[in-house]
């Protein structure tokens, strides 16, 4: 495999996560995230190009969608008020915002990204190391959240939930585990995974000011989304390829019931859940807004919509026994398969929930996110049809020696680096704080959404010298 070969690979499940990080903000919540975190083990598994991953590719799907969802517990809407905070408020404002966003983005990741490596370990674990394991990841939890919440009174985005400090403890316990167990290649796979997506948001969120700092119209709220998924899903494969991945270890009656329902969970499952977990009211509203936008038969448009996202959840489960089919029929061939269905699934619920195909025209300019969503999976589309016509993914010399080396203090670096470039960029993005929508200062305490404009008195009510007007 060579470097350019590899960096395609990882171009692709950028561009898979990246679509479901992007969709995933439609929907939100745990059950949103689930949709990410299935793209990333599914699509991984299908740019390796082994047999040994085509077999495991339903449970590394499953169970990525299950631990990424955790994050979804998470807060982080006034993280990113913070890291576009401009004038009146100061510089360390936007600093604590993207500091923050890079260790929400990170243990958003890691569980994730842990445990694909993890599974992939020449040496299986066995349910004691996992008992440890997941009491280590609470233990760590508990402890951050004593003592930064519980002791020192310290709240991470008032008056918003305090779970990314638990989160972030675990993920301390998670590495802490893995490198005393001497799982160097999990213990790759969940630094890089930290840093991947902890660097995705952050810099998404960068992005976004600078996007706004144009005046260019696009939804930077889904630009940061996008970014966050390409940038850890590219990340994640680049640094975790080129290794020999054995056939599961789990006995084959067992594989085979595990197989199975991982496939039925991930294509048919995963969506349901993003319909149930829609906004009920936003699907009230879909007669309203149809008719606000002036279509006269605004309730039978309205009632086909549903019927057609009922249709496509069939159809979900349909795909999930062609799966099925296509598993147990050893069709190594059709590894594709799965990523593009579940993508096709997610994507047209969001489409009809969305109301996309009767919007009214856009203003002039402006960029359509649900369209840029579109043109990433037909991208995606055509990165298979040149593989699996033209240039296949073979697995070429194996590097496993490699993939067991953790390089930790070039990654630290690294982020550090990118974090100071985030800092420097927003001191000239960052300006005219009061025509953000989601702008929040964090010293003095202000959320514009619930408290209004700015003043000199919040200044004095927090104990700060009044900013000059």
């Amino acid at each position: 495999m060579t470097k350019t070969d590899k960096i395609f690979r990882a171009l692709f499940v950028a561009l898979a996560v990246g679509l479901g990080w992007g969709i995933r903000g439609h929907f939100g919540g745990s059950t949103g995230a689930m949709f990410p975190g299935a793209m990333l083990g599914l699509s991984f598994a299908y740019v390796s190009g082994q047999r040994s991953m085509f077999h495991l590719m339903p449970i590394l799907g499953a169970l990525s969608a299950w631990l990424i969802s955790r994050g979804g517990t998470m807060t982080y809407g006034l993280l990113h008020g913070y890291a576009a905070s401009g004038p009146p408020a100061l510089w360390y404002n936007y600093a604590y915002g993207f500091l923050m966003l890079i260790l929400q983005g990170g243990s958003w990741g890691i569980f994730g990204t842990a445990a694909i490596a993890l599974l992939l370990e020449k040496k299986s674990i066995k349910l004691i190391e996992i008992v440890s394991l997941a009491g280590f990841v609470y233990l760590f939890g508990w402890i951050f959240s004593l003592i930064i919440v519980k002791w020192s009174g310290f709240h991470i985005n008032p008056p918003r939930g305090d779970s990314l400090v638990n989160h972030f403890g675990g993920a301390i316990g998670l590495i802490i585990w893995l490198a005393h167990s001497k799982r160097m290649y999990a213990l790759r796979g969940a630094l890089i995974g930290f840093v991947g997506f902890g660097l995705g948001m952050s810099i998404g969120r960068m992005n976004a000011n600078i996007l706004d700092y144009f005046h260019i119209p696009i939804n930077s709220w889904n630009v940061m989304e996008i970014t966050c998924g390409a940038m850890g899903g590219f990340l994640f494969t680049f640094f975790m390829l080129e290794r020999n991945f054995a056939e599961p270890q789990l006995g084959k009656p067992l594989l085979r019931t595990a197989a199975s329902v991982g496939m039925i969970f991930i294509l048919g499952i995963i969506p349901l859940l993003q319909w149930i977990g829609t906004n009920k009211q936003e699907i009230q509203d879909m007669q309203a807004k149809l008719e606000t936008w002036g279509f006269i038969n605004a309730p039978s448009i309205a009632g086909n919509t549903i019927i057609g996202i009922k249709i496509t959840l069939l159809v979900g489960f349909v795909f999930g026994v062609v799966w099925i089919f296509l598993y147990f029929k050893d069709k190594k061939q059709f590894a594709w398969f799965p990523v593009m269905a579940l993508g096709l699934t997610i994507m047209f619920i969001d489409l009809f929930t969305r109301l996309y195909f009767y919007y009214p025209p856009p203003q002039k300019g402006y960029i359509d996110m649900r369209t840029c969503t579109i043109g990433i999976y037909l991208l995606m589309a055509v990165y298979i049809a040149i593989r699996e016509w033209r240039y296949p993914h073979t697995t070429g010399e194996f590097n496993d020696e490699k993939t067991e080396k953790v390089p930790w203090k070039i990654w630290l670096l690294t982020t550090f680096f990118a974090y100071l470039v985030m800092l420097f960029v927003s001191g000239f993005t960052n300006t005219e704080l009061m025509k953000r929508k989601i702008s929040n200062t964090r010293f003095p305490v202000w959320n514009r959404m619930n408290d209004g404009p700015f003043e000199e008195r919040d200044s004095i009510e927090h104990n700060h010298e009044p900013l000059k007007k």
